[in-house]
């Protein structure tokens, strides 16, 4: 299966003291297995952001 683009947004906020990436991601593919199946996705994550817990070692 190809894909046809991916667009994404990004973006890093705070929430408090801790950092959070934020990101939406669409896709949409060329040639879709089947007729059944959607040919266009779109997710959205959250990312937080947290200390190195080994950076002490």
């Amino acid at each position: 299966m190809e894909q046809g683009g991916v667009n994404r947004l990004a973006h890093m906020i705070k929430i408090g003291p801790m950092p959070v990436m934020l990101m939406l991601e669409y896709q949409k593919t060329l040639i879709s297995p089947d007729n059944i199946g959607s040919d266009s996705t779109i997710m959205f994550q959250a990312n937080f952001i947290i200390k190195n817990p080994f950076g002490s070692l």
